[in-house]
């Protein structure tokens, strides 16, 4: 249980440090809106991994990652040979097919094969893909995709 706690511990000071410092950085550059905020964080964060020491490795982010490679203690699996692999990470939501056999996608309707009344799932993958499938995944049955609308 400690150790549980010593994680959390752990997480929680990383937020207060970003916490601590953001809105003072904000004020100071007249940042007033999220996505202007947004655009900063990205080099706010490759700044900090790559330059700022920390405190128990002794060393920055970027250069224990590439010490965790260089050792083979950090490796990448491959993706899972799983027919809903692109659907277990997406945002589902459960939907019913209009009367108009259709079904909504941001402002618009869009039609799907299936009859008025339908129940579907409607999912928001990470990469901004939307997908309305006809069912939830279910071990042993492929995902039945009836619609796929996919991000830029």
């Amino acid at each position: 249980m400690q150790s549980a706690h010593q994680a959390k511990g752990k997480i929680e000071r990383q937020h207060q440090y970003w916490q601590g410092r953001l809105p003072a950085l904000f004020a100071a550059e007249a940042i007033t809106t999220p996505a202007a905020a947004n655009t900063l964080l990205p080099d706010l964060r490759r700044y900090r991994n790559a330059h700022e020491i920390h405190r128990e490795l002794q060393r920055t982010p970027a250069a224990a990652a590439r010490a965790a490679q260089r050792e083979a203690r950090s490796v990448l699996r491959p993706v899972p040979r799983c027919p809903w692999w692109p659907y277990i990470w997406s945002v589902r939501t459960p939907i019913k097919v209009g009367p108009d056999g259709r079904v909504p996608i941001g402002h618009e309707r869009l039609r799907v094969a299936v009859a008025a009344g339908t129940r579907a799932i409607h999912c928001l993958q990470p990469d901004g893909t939307i997908s309305i499938l006809a069912h939830e995944p279910k071990a042993g049955e492929r995902p039945a995709l009836l619609l796929q609308i996919r991000a830029h």
